[in-house]
This record gives structure tokens, sequence and C-alpha cells, in this order.
């Protein structure tokens, strides 16, 4: 499918419904939203405005909007917190405000949301991950909780030892933070 063909197929197929495609689906139309020119993003915006629902629009955007770039972050924002509000339990929504700079006013609002799905879904897995994957920048602490959390939902899981390693490590290149590097030899 040509990337034109994408973002029609984006307009027309999910025009005002919050269906989510295959995870295949998703990577292209991010990796494809790289390509979208200004104008092109412009109206897909507009079309956001009329469909606030518009599931692949919204990851388009995502896509296109670099988180390194001020005037994109803003522009990026609404679109990443819609994802954390309606899709907490897909990687692509962690994956979006992983991106977020600690100064970014979105940090609070994202973490409001994601702490309201730990608490409203808190044994859904996913959706653990995914909040535990926020916070491990901002709230290493809070982090590690959700690791230990979702270890006791899926003890067979090799993902939660493996996850709680890497905080421990990314603590442990933290000054003073000689504990941290024992126990992510111990996980």
């Amino acid at each position: 499918m040509t990337f034109l063909a994408t973002v029609v197929a984006s307009l027309v197929l999910f025009t005002g419904v919050a269906q989510v495609p295959p995870r295949s689906d998703l990577v292209r139309l991010m990796t494809d939203a790289r390509q979208l020119t200004a104008d092109q993003a412009g109206d897909i915006e507009k079309h956001v405005q009329e469909n606030p629902e518009s599931f692949n629009d919204r990851v388009m955007l995502v896509g296109f909007y670099s988180p390194l770039d001020p005037a994109h972050r803003t522009l990026r924002r609404p679109h990443v917190l819609w994802l954390i509000e309606k899709h907490p339990d897909l990687p692509l929504t962690v994956m979006g405000s992983a991106q977020f700079m600690n100064d970014d006013p979105a940090v609070a609002e994202g973490r409001a949301l994601w702490l309201e799905h730990v608490k409203t879904r808190g044994k859904d897995a996913a959706v653990i991950a995914n909040a535990a994957r926020y916070f491990t920048l901002a709230d290493q602490t809070l982090s590690e909780q959700l690791l230990k959390h979702g270890e006791n939902l899926e003890p067979q899981q090799y993902m939660w030892p493996q996850n709680l390693g890497s905080l421990y490590m990314l603590q442990a290149r933290e000054p003073n933070r000689v504990a941290s590097a024992s126990k992510a030899v111990e996980a």
C-alpha cells in the first residue's frame, strides 16, 4: 500500500471509530507519517477535530510530530494524551508518551491518567507494564512498584525481572546508587 493510500484508508475506514488495527499496521502508520508534509498533517488535524475518536489519524500525528521540536511537542501532546486515556494497553501508547520531557506540562497530566488506569485496571498486565515504562525516568520508585506488581500478576513472565534489572541498572548509573547495582545483579 502506498503512503497516500494509507492516509486515505486512515481517513475513510476509521472515521469516527476508535478501531485498533494490527500491530504491524500501527508501525507502518507511524513510519509512513514521517513522510507527511505539513499541509497533509494539517488536513489530518482538521479531520481529528471533526472525528476525535479517529485512532489512525492520531497515531499518524504522533508519528509525524517530532518530540525533539518544541513546536511539534505542543502539537503532539493532545494526541499522546488521548492514546494514554483511550488505549493504555497498547505498546505504542507508552512509546509516544515516553518522549515527554520532564519539564513538559503533559508529564503531570500523563501521570494522572496512568495512575487512574493503574487504579481501575490494576490486573491488566499490559496496562501495568506501560505505566511502569512511563514512570521509568519520571518516578523510578513508582516504576519499580509497578514492575513488582506486574511480576506478581504474571510470575512466569520473564519481562518483569528483566525490566526490573534494566531499571536497577539505570539507577546504578546515577550517583550514590551502589545499592541499585547489586539489585540489578540479583534480578
